[in-house]
């Protein structure tokens, strides 16, 4: 967990059996014995997630985990909604995407949004100099406090 982020999550997802596995995952995280994480859901759950989810705004950020399918045209659908999005997989894995995805990134750009790749991360040596550096005062600084509106102040 870091401190400054909201243990705060909104998940939306049709009811089935990659919600109940979701909610499975994040339980384990909260209830591990090394470094637990406090992650409190709210579960928008039904057929309509997704247009639940641009129409309520729950927060700035969508984050994209699970099945591939369909992905890359919510991936669009979130940022014209406004979201900036952290995708936990390749953004895509069909060639055929690529036009949509690369029209995501333009809207994106257009937008002063951020689309995140994040499936190599964890084990990128640049992820973990990162994150060294960002828990490092004298190189990061002190956090600010920040709003929905105005994240990290």
């Amino acid at each position: 967990m870091y401190p400054n982020l909201s243990p705060e999550v909104h998940v939306y997802e049709p009811v089935g059996p990659d919600l109940v596995d979701y909610l499975a995952r994040i339980a384990r995280f909260n209830t591990r014995s090394q470094q637990p994480t406090r992650w409190a859901l709210e579960v928008h759950g039904g057929p309509d997630f997704f247009e639940r989810m641009c129409e309520e705004r729950s927060g700035a950020v969508a984050i994209f985990s699970g099945r591939n399918r369909g992905r890359v045209q919510r991936i669009g659908a979130a940022i014209e909604a406004g979201f900036d999005v952290l995708a936990d997989k390749p953004l895509i894995i069909r060639r055929e995407d690529l036009p949509v995805l690369e029209a995501a990134l333009n809207a994106a750009n257009e937008r002063g949004l951020i689309v995140f790749d994040m499936s190599g991360g964890r084990q990128e040596i640049i992820a973990d100099l990162t994150r060294l550096m960002c828990h490092d005062p004298e190189v990061f600084g002190d956090p600010v406090a920040g709003t929905a509106i105005n994240p990290g102040g």
